[in-house]
């Protein structure tokens, strides 16, 4: 696979987990797992992953769980949003 290969299945993957979530965004964790589930052989690491996103224009966030223990902080991101949105 090329770079650009490389980024068009990170930001499909990390697009279809933020709508999976309904909440639109994705932990990197998560991202991360799909990643790896989808090809295994590919070692995308999360900084490559954070990388990829960032340079689409997704910003980081953090938030805690809602499920679980609340007291972890989740990092991830979220998408831009659209135009009309702002």
């Amino acid at each position: 696979m090329t770079a650009i290969d490389d980024a068009a299945i990170v930001l499909l993957l990390a697009r279809a987990l933020a709508a999976a979530s309904g909440e639109g965004r994705v932990a990197t964790p998560a991202l991360h797992a799909a990643c790896r589930a989808a090809f295994p052989a590919w070692n995308v690491t999360p900084a490559e992953i954070g990388a990829i996103l960032s340079g689409a224009g997704w910003k980081p966030r953090q938030w805690r769980e809602r499920r679980g223990n609340p007291d972890n902080r989740m990092r991830g991101y979220m998408p831009p949003m659209p135009q009309g949105q702002r």
